[in-house]
Protein backbone atom coordinates (compact mmCIF):
# COMPACT_ATOMS: atom_id res chain seq x y z
CA UNK A 1 0.00 0.00 0.00
CA UNK A 2 1.45 3.35 -1.06
CA UNK A 3 0.65 6.57 0.75
CA UNK A 4 0.87 10.05 -0.72
CA UNK A 5 0.21 13.41 0.88
CA UNK A 6 -1.77 15.95 -1.12
CA UNK A 7 -1.82 19.52 0.08
CA UNK A 8 -5.41 20.60 -0.47
CA UNK A 9 -5.87 23.68 1.70
CA UNK A 10 -4.87 21.47 4.61
CA UNK A 11 -2.90 18.24 4.44
CA UNK A 12 -5.02 15.40 3.05
CA UNK A 13 -3.87 11.82 3.28
CA UNK A 14 -4.30 9.91 0.04
CA UNK A 15 -4.13 6.14 -0.16
CA UNK A 16 -3.05 4.47 -3.35
CA UNK A 17 -2.79 0.95 -4.74
CA UNK A 18 -0.02 0.12 -7.18
CA UNK A 19 0.59 -2.96 -9.30
CA UNK A 20 2.82 -3.66 -12.28
CA UNK A 21 3.53 -6.95 -13.96
CA UNK A 22 3.95 -8.74 -17.27
CA UNK A 23 1.55 -11.66 -17.66
CA UNK A 24 2.09 -14.14 -20.47
CA UNK A 25 -0.63 -13.97 -23.09
CA UNK A 26 -1.81 -17.05 -24.99
CA UNK A 27 -2.69 -15.80 -28.48
CA UNK A 28 -1.06 -18.68 -30.34
CA UNK A 29 -2.67 -20.48 -33.25
CA UNK A 30 -0.33 -23.41 -32.75
CA UNK A 31 1.90 -22.48 -35.67
CA UNK A 32 5.65 -22.48 -35.12
CA UNK A 33 5.80 -18.97 -36.55
CA UNK A 34 3.56 -17.53 -33.82
CA UNK A 35 4.90 -14.53 -31.93
CA UNK A 36 4.98 -14.69 -28.13
CA UNK A 37 3.24 -11.86 -26.30
CA UNK A 38 2.99 -10.79 -22.69
CA UNK A 39 0.40 -8.45 -21.19
CA UNK A 40 2.17 -5.59 -19.44
CA UNK A 41 0.00 -4.36 -16.57
CA UNK A 42 0.04 -1.12 -14.62
CA UNK A 43 -2.67 -0.31 -12.07
CA UNK A 44 -2.54 2.56 -9.60
CA UNK A 45 -4.93 4.76 -7.65
CA UNK A 46 -4.89 7.58 -5.16
CA UNK A 47 -7.65 8.89 -2.90
CA UNK A 48 -8.19 12.26 -1.25
CA UNK A 49 -11.29 12.98 0.84
CA UNK A 50 -14.18 12.10 -1.49
CA UNK A 51 -12.07 12.14 -4.64
CA UNK A 52 -10.18 9.35 -6.33
CA UNK A 53 -7.84 9.06 -9.31
CA UNK A 54 -7.42 5.68 -10.98
CA UNK A 55 -5.06 4.56 -13.75
CA UNK A 56 -5.31 1.11 -15.37
CA UNK A 57 -3.26 -0.12 -18.34
CA UNK A 58 -3.14 -3.61 -19.92
CA UNK A 59 -1.00 -3.84 -23.06
CA UNK A 60 -0.08 -6.89 -25.15
CA UNK A 61 3.60 -6.60 -26.14
CA UNK A 62 5.65 -8.94 -28.37
CA UNK A 63 8.53 -10.35 -26.34
CA UNK A 64 10.40 -12.61 -28.78
CA UNK A 65 13.98 -11.70 -29.63
CA UNK A 66 13.14 -10.31 -33.04
CA UNK A 67 14.70 -7.58 -35.18
CA UNK A 68 12.42 -7.89 -38.22
CA UNK A 69 10.52 -4.97 -39.72
CA UNK A 70 7.32 -6.37 -38.22
CA UNK A 71 8.75 -6.35 -34.70
CA UNK A 72 10.06 -2.79 -35.07
CA UNK A 73 6.71 -1.61 -36.46
CA UNK A 74 4.71 -3.29 -33.70
CA UNK A 75 6.86 -1.95 -30.87
CA UNK A 76 6.86 1.58 -32.33
CA UNK A 77 3.06 1.54 -32.71
CA UNK A 78 2.49 0.09 -29.24
CA UNK A 79 4.83 2.61 -27.63
CA UNK A 80 2.99 5.47 -29.34
CA UNK A 81 -0.40 4.12 -28.24
CA UNK A 82 0.78 3.81 -24.63
CA UNK A 83 2.42 7.24 -24.58
CA UNK A 84 -0.56 9.00 -26.13
CA UNK A 85 -3.20 7.37 -23.91
CA UNK A 86 -1.57 7.29 -20.47
CA UNK A 87 -3.03 10.66 -19.42
CA UNK A 88 0.07 12.54 -20.63
CA UNK A 89 0.74 16.23 -20.28
CA UNK A 90 3.17 16.55 -23.16
CA UNK A 91 2.83 17.77 -26.71
CA UNK A 92 5.06 16.70 -29.54
CA UNK A 93 7.09 13.71 -30.64
CA UNK A 94 7.27 11.33 -27.70
CA UNK A 95 10.70 9.73 -28.35
CA UNK A 96 12.50 13.05 -28.03
CA UNK A 97 10.06 14.70 -25.66
CA UNK A 98 9.31 12.24 -22.93
CA UNK A 99 11.02 8.87 -22.85
CA UNK A 100 13.79 8.36 -20.30
CA UNK A 101 16.27 6.87 -22.75
CA UNK A 102 18.63 5.52 -20.06
CA UNK A 103 15.79 3.71 -18.31
CA UNK A 104 14.51 2.26 -21.57
CA UNK A 105 17.99 1.10 -22.63
CA UNK A 106 18.40 -0.72 -19.32
CA UNK A 107 14.99 -2.31 -19.79
CA UNK A 108 15.85 -3.51 -23.28
CA UNK A 109 19.10 -5.04 -22.00
CA UNK A 110 17.08 -6.97 -19.39
CA UNK A 111 14.98 -8.55 -22.14
CA UNK A 112 11.85 -7.82 -24.20
CA UNK A 113 9.39 -8.65 -21.40
CA UNK A 114 11.23 -6.31 -19.02
CA UNK A 115 11.09 -3.61 -21.67
CA UNK A 116 7.32 -4.00 -22.00
CA UNK A 117 6.78 -3.98 -18.25
CA UNK A 118 9.06 -1.01 -17.64
CA UNK A 119 7.76 1.01 -20.58
CA UNK A 120 4.11 0.66 -19.54
CA UNK A 121 5.03 1.34 -15.91
CA UNK A 122 7.03 4.44 -16.90
CA UNK A 123 4.11 6.01 -18.73
CA UNK A 124 1.58 4.79 -16.19
CA UNK A 125 3.47 6.63 -13.46
CA UNK A 126 3.79 9.78 -15.58
CA UNK A 127 0.06 9.78 -16.21
CA UNK A 128 -0.66 9.11 -12.55
CA UNK A 129 1.45 12.10 -11.53
CA UNK A 130 -0.71 14.38 -13.67
CA UNK A 131 -3.94 12.76 -12.45
CA UNK A 132 -2.85 13.23 -8.83
CA UNK A 133 -2.21 16.93 -9.49
CA UNK A 134 -5.60 17.35 -11.12
CA UNK A 135 -7.33 15.47 -8.30
CA UNK A 136 -5.74 17.86 -5.80
CA UNK A 137 -7.15 20.87 -7.63
CA UNK A 138 -10.57 19.31 -8.15
CA UNK A 139 -10.95 18.29 -4.49
CA UNK A 140 -9.96 21.80 -3.45
CA UNK A 141 -12.87 23.05 -5.54
CA UNK A 142 -15.26 20.63 -3.84
CA UNK A 143 -15.24 17.76 -6.33
CA UNK A 144 -16.56 14.44 -5.09
CA UNK A 145 -16.00 11.53 -7.43
CA UNK A 146 -13.43 9.83 -9.62
CA UNK A 147 -11.11 10.71 -12.43
CA UNK A 148 -10.29 7.63 -14.47
CA UNK A 149 -7.92 6.62 -17.24
CA UNK A 150 -8.20 3.05 -18.54
CA UNK A 151 -6.23 1.67 -21.48
CA UNK A 152 -6.37 -1.81 -22.98
CA UNK A 153 -4.44 -2.81 -26.11
CA UNK A 154 -5.27 -6.41 -26.92
CA UNK A 155 -3.99 -8.75 -29.60
CA UNK A 156 -7.33 -10.17 -30.77
CA UNK A 157 -6.12 -12.22 -33.74
CA UNK A 158 -2.77 -13.76 -34.65
CA UNK A 159 -3.02 -15.44 -38.03
CA UNK A 160 -0.43 -16.80 -40.42
CA UNK A 161 -0.20 -13.56 -42.40
CA UNK A 162 -1.55 -10.82 -40.16
CA UNK A 163 -1.97 -9.54 -36.60
CA UNK A 164 -4.92 -7.46 -35.40
CA UNK A 165 -5.01 -5.36 -32.23
CA UNK A 166 -7.95 -3.56 -30.64
CA UNK A 167 -7.49 -0.54 -28.37
CA UNK A 168 -10.05 0.46 -25.73
CA UNK A 169 -9.34 3.82 -24.08
CA UNK A 170 -11.71 5.33 -21.51
CA UNK A 171 -11.20 8.63 -19.73
CA UNK A 172 -13.42 10.36 -17.18
CA UNK A 173 -12.75 13.70 -15.51
CA UNK A 174 -16.20 14.49 -14.11
CA UNK A 175 -19.44 15.42 -15.80
CA UNK A 176 -22.32 13.42 -17.22
CA UNK A 177 -20.14 10.72 -18.80
CA UNK A 178 -16.62 9.88 -19.85
CA UNK A 179 -15.03 9.73 -23.26
CA UNK A 180 -14.12 6.50 -25.01
CA UNK A 181 -12.15 5.38 -28.04
CA UNK A 182 -12.38 1.92 -29.55
CA UNK A 183 -10.15 1.31 -32.55
CA UNK A 184 -8.37 -1.53 -34.28
CA UNK A 185 -5.33 -1.97 -36.47
CA UNK A 186 -4.11 -4.81 -38.68
CA UNK A 187 -0.46 -5.43 -39.59
CA UNK A 188 0.78 -7.69 -42.38
CA UNK A 189 3.28 -10.07 -40.84
CA UNK A 190 5.66 -10.21 -43.79
CA UNK A 191 6.68 -6.55 -43.52
CA UNK A 192 4.54 -4.83 -40.87
CA UNK A 193 2.48 -2.88 -43.42
CA UNK A 194 -0.65 -1.50 -41.83
CA UNK A 195 -4.15 -1.72 -43.29
CA UNK A 196 -5.32 1.83 -43.98
CA UNK A 197 -7.48 3.90 -46.33
CA UNK A 198 -4.69 4.13 -48.93
CA UNK A 199 -5.56 0.55 -49.97
CA UNK A 200 -9.08 1.53 -51.06
CA UNK A 201 -10.16 2.73 -54.50
CA UNK A 202 -11.49 6.25 -54.00
CA UNK A 203 -13.60 5.87 -57.14
CA UNK A 204 -15.56 3.10 -55.40
CA UNK A 205 -16.65 5.26 -52.47
CA UNK A 206 -20.34 5.10 -53.40
CA UNK A 207 -20.32 1.29 -53.43
CA UNK A 208 -18.62 1.17 -50.03
CA UNK A 209 -21.08 3.72 -48.67
CA UNK A 210 -23.96 1.43 -49.63
CA UNK A 211 -22.35 -1.50 -47.81
CA UNK A 212 -21.82 0.66 -44.74
CA UNK A 213 -25.44 1.76 -44.86
CA UNK A 214 -26.67 -1.83 -44.82
CA UNK A 215 -24.34 -2.69 -41.97
CA UNK A 216 -25.44 0.32 -39.94
CA UNK A 217 -29.07 -0.62 -40.42
CA UNK A 218 -28.30 -3.88 -38.64
CA UNK A 219 -26.36 -2.05 -35.90
CA UNK A 220 -29.08 0.48 -35.13
CA UNK A 221 -31.79 -2.17 -35.33
CA UNK A 222 -30.47 -3.41 -31.96
CA UNK A 223 -31.51 -0.07 -30.44
CA UNK A 224 -34.87 0.16 -32.24
CA UNK A 225 -38.26 -1.33 -31.48
CA UNK A 226 -38.32 -2.91 -34.93
CA UNK A 227 -35.72 -3.66 -37.63
CA UNK A 228 -34.46 -0.66 -39.61
CA UNK A 229 -34.81 -1.34 -43.34
CA UNK A 230 -35.23 2.10 -44.99
CA UNK A 231 -32.91 5.04 -45.51
CA UNK A 232 -35.26 7.40 -43.72
CA UNK A 233 -35.42 5.14 -40.65
CA UNK A 234 -31.63 4.90 -40.58
CA UNK A 235 -31.09 8.63 -40.98
CA UNK A 236 -33.44 9.25 -38.04
CA UNK A 237 -30.74 7.69 -35.88
CA UNK A 238 -27.85 9.70 -37.33
CA UNK A 239 -26.46 13.18 -36.75
CA UNK A 240 -25.90 13.71 -40.48
CA UNK A 241 -27.77 16.48 -42.22
CA UNK A 242 -28.20 18.25 -45.55
CA UNK A 243 -26.29 21.51 -45.49
CA UNK A 244 -24.79 23.22 -48.57
CA UNK A 245 -22.09 24.72 -46.35
CA UNK A 246 -20.84 21.27 -45.34
CA UNK A 247 -21.19 19.07 -48.43
CA UNK A 248 -19.23 16.25 -46.80
CA UNK A 249 -22.27 15.71 -44.57
CA UNK A 250 -24.91 15.87 -47.29
CA UNK A 251 -26.91 12.68 -47.40
CA UNK A 252 -26.92 12.65 -51.21
CA UNK A 253 -23.26 11.62 -50.99
CA UNK A 254 -24.22 8.59 -48.91
CA UNK A 255 -22.90 7.45 -45.55
CA UNK A 256 -19.49 9.06 -44.89
CA UNK A 257 -16.40 6.97 -44.36
CA UNK A 258 -15.27 6.52 -40.73
CA UNK A 259 -12.34 8.68 -39.67
CA UNK A 260 -10.63 5.50 -38.42
CA UNK A 261 -9.24 3.03 -40.93
CA UNK A 262 -10.83 -0.43 -40.90
CA UNK A 263 -9.19 -3.55 -39.52
CA UNK A 264 -9.31 -7.19 -40.53
CA UNK A 265 -10.75 -10.17 -38.63
CA UNK A 266 -11.65 -13.71 -39.64
CA UNK A 267 -15.19 -12.52 -40.28
CA UNK A 268 -14.26 -9.60 -42.54
CA UNK A 269 -13.36 -5.92 -42.45
CA UNK A 270 -14.53 -3.92 -39.42
CA UNK A 271 -15.59 -0.31 -40.05
CA UNK A 272 -16.19 1.66 -36.87
CA UNK A 273 -17.16 5.28 -36.16
CA UNK A 274 -16.03 7.33 -33.19
CA UNK A 275 -18.33 8.74 -30.56
CA UNK A 276 -20.49 11.54 -31.97
CA UNK A 277 -19.04 11.02 -35.47
CA UNK A 278 -22.37 10.07 -37.01
CA UNK A 279 -24.66 9.40 -34.05
CA UNK A 280 -25.45 10.54 -30.48
CA UNK A 281 -23.25 9.41 -27.59
CA UNK A 282 -25.86 6.92 -26.37
CA UNK A 283 -25.46 4.98 -29.63
CA UNK A 284 -21.86 4.15 -28.78
CA UNK A 285 -19.43 3.40 -31.61
CA UNK A 286 -21.55 2.43 -34.63
CA UNK A 287 -19.81 -0.27 -36.63
CA UNK A 288 -20.32 -3.06 -39.10
CA UNK A 289 -18.33 -6.08 -40.22
CA UNK A 290 -18.31 -6.61 -43.99
CA UNK A 291 -17.17 -9.90 -45.58
CA UNK A 292 -13.80 -9.89 -47.33
CA UNK A 293 -15.23 -10.84 -50.71
CA UNK A 294 -17.58 -7.85 -50.65
CA UNK A 295 -14.65 -5.50 -49.98
CA UNK A 296 -12.14 -7.02 -52.41
CA UNK A 297 -13.59 -5.26 -55.53
CA UNK A 298 -13.42 -1.91 -53.71
CA UNK A 299 -9.66 -2.03 -53.18
CA UNK A 300 -7.11 -0.44 -55.49
CA UNK A 301 -4.19 -2.33 -57.01
CA UNK A 302 -2.10 -1.87 -53.86
CA UNK A 303 -4.98 -3.03 -51.69
CA UNK A 304 -5.72 -6.10 -53.79
CA UNK A 305 -2.05 -7.07 -53.63
CA UNK A 306 -2.11 -6.57 -49.86
CA UNK A 307 -5.17 -8.79 -49.52
CA UNK A 308 -3.83 -11.36 -51.98
CA UNK A 309 -0.81 -11.83 -49.71
CA UNK A 310 -3.12 -12.99 -46.89
CA UNK A 311 -4.07 -16.58 -46.17
CA UNK A 312 -7.60 -16.08 -44.87
CA UNK A 313 -9.60 -18.74 -43.11
CA UNK A 314 -13.28 -19.12 -43.98
CA UNK A 315 -15.41 -17.10 -41.59
CA UNK A 316 -17.68 -20.05 -40.84
CA UNK A 317 -19.25 -19.83 -37.40
CA UNK A 318 -16.34 -17.97 -35.82
CA UNK A 319 -17.71 -15.73 -33.03
CA UNK A 320 -17.21 -12.05 -33.67
CA UNK A 321 -15.04 -9.86 -31.46
CA UNK A 322 -16.99 -8.12 -28.71
CA UNK A 323 -16.38 -4.37 -28.63
CA UNK A 324 -17.50 -3.47 -25.12
CA UNK A 325 -19.03 -0.02 -24.74
CA UNK A 326 -18.71 1.86 -21.47
CA UNK A 327 -21.71 4.22 -21.44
Amino acid sequence: MKKTNLSVLTAITAMGFFCQSCDWTDRHTGASSDITFCTAVYVDSVEALDGRARQSMHVDFPVDEDTTQLAETLVAWLCNEVAENSYPDWVGDWPEAYVDQAEMERAVQDGPSSFAENFVSFYGKKGMERMTGELKNMVADGYEGEIINELSIELVEQEKDYLTFVTHHFIYTGGAHGGQRISGVTFRRSDGQQLDWSLFDQEKRAELSELLKKGLMDYFSHYADEPIRTDSALFDNLLLFDDPETPENELEFGIPMPSMAPWLTRNGFVFMYSEYEIAPYAMGHPYCEIPVEAIRPLLNDKGRAWLQSMTLKPAGDTPGIVYEERL
